[in-house]
């Protein structure tokens, strides 16, 4: 959604609620840092945890909740 995290775990929650509401399946993808398709295969993402920690984890953690 953006680069606050907060507001991008507070997006996916909401999003995910809404779409399972009306009874359609919606889940969060597990790809943690991998936010880019071309060559997707080909690179790798080196975050520190510091940083994985900050940017990537609560929004994930919070659209499954």
């Amino acid at each position: 959604f953006g680069p606050d995290p907060y507001l991008n775990g507070e997006g996916a929650f909401e999003t995910i609620t809404g779409v399972q509401s009306v009874g359609v399946q919606a889940y969060a993808k597990h790809l943690v840092a991998k936010n880019q398709e071309h060559w997707r295969y080909e690179l790798t993402a080196n975050v520190d945890d510091r940083t994985m920690h900050e940017m990537y984890w609560y929004p994930f953690l919070r659209s499954i909740e």
